[in-house]
């Protein structure tokens, strides 16, 4: 009778230490589970300002990106304007020394291609009731530094991306291709959101003759329907080969985000 019972009071030894760890395991995935991500947040703050006319905001940009910082509208009797110029984080001017006015016709909204870092954006003009708001989007798609490396790109493919940053030269080209097996009607769709002059794109054939396209705050979104030329003569399909699409700022002053898909 004696071992009837040791056994008894062993199984529920037993069982009640089994049902402690399943509890102990249950809340800790649980905590697991509700574990918040670890995303990278992009702030504007409010530092002291070099220039008593100006408020200067920092901003820490965590990776290679598209930077959007969007003011209040404020009064709709009176068209509010403000003015800005972007620093890097030796306070020097990224975009030229001329200072950007933002209104309503560009949506109150500064569009930044931008390399990781910390920047500094100078404000002046119609008083600040609220932070300006800021909206970030890291960028990493594959691009190609030189022809040689250029990114493919196929039709109904993936839409490719892409941001050419403010301190990056007029000379510094991005580069994709595209290959027609036989004579098509080829359509290619660049957007883009940027700012100063915007972007350029110049799509060649492998005897260099090319066509130019631009995408600024204007014109942020263009379908491009290519043609050949024969014998001088414009002809609907675009003859079999490769192609280039180099893309590139306007001038010093363009930087910006942009995307590339072949319908």
């Amino acid at each position: 009778m004696k071992n009837h019972r040791l056994w008894a009071l062993m199984l529920s030894f037993v069982l009640a230490f089994t049902m402690c760890v399943g509890s102990l395991e249950s809340a800790f995935a649980e905590e697991v589970d509700e574990e918040p991500a670890d995303t990278p947040s992009v702030q504007l703050e409010l530092v002291e300002s070099d220039d008593s006319t100006s408020l200067c905001y920092e901003v820490v940009v965590p990776e290679r990106g598209f930077l959007e910082i969007s003011f209040p509208a404020g009064d709709e009797e009176s068209e509010t304007v403000y003015d800005t110029k972007l620093l890097n984080y030796e306070k020097q001017p990224l975009v030229g020394d001329d200072w950007q006015s933002v209104t309503a016709e560009n949506d109150y909204t500064l569009s930044y291609g931008l390399a990781a870092g910390t920047y500094y954006l100078l404000v002046k003009g119609d008083a600040l009731e609220e932070l300006p708001s800021v909206d970030f989007m890291s960028v990493d798609d594959k691009i190609g530094s030189t022809k040689a490396k250029a990114v493919s790109i196929y039709k109904n493919g993936s839409e490719k991306t892409g941001v050419i940053t403010a301190k990056q030269k007029k000379t510094s080209c991005q580069w994709y291709k595209f290959k027609v097996n036989k004579a098509q009607k080829v359509t290619i769709r660049i957007a883009g959101k940027t700012n100063g002059s915007g972007l350029k794109f110049t799509i060649m054939d492998k005897n260099g003759s090319s066509v130019v396209r631009t995408i600024d705050s204007d014109t942020p979104e263009r379908s491009i329907r290519f043609f050949s030329i024969v014998n001088k003569k414009q002809q609907e399909k675009l003859a079999a080969g490769t192609y280039w699409i180099k893309v590139q700022k306007v001038d010093e002053s363009g930087d910006g985000y942009y995307s590339i898909k072949w319908k």
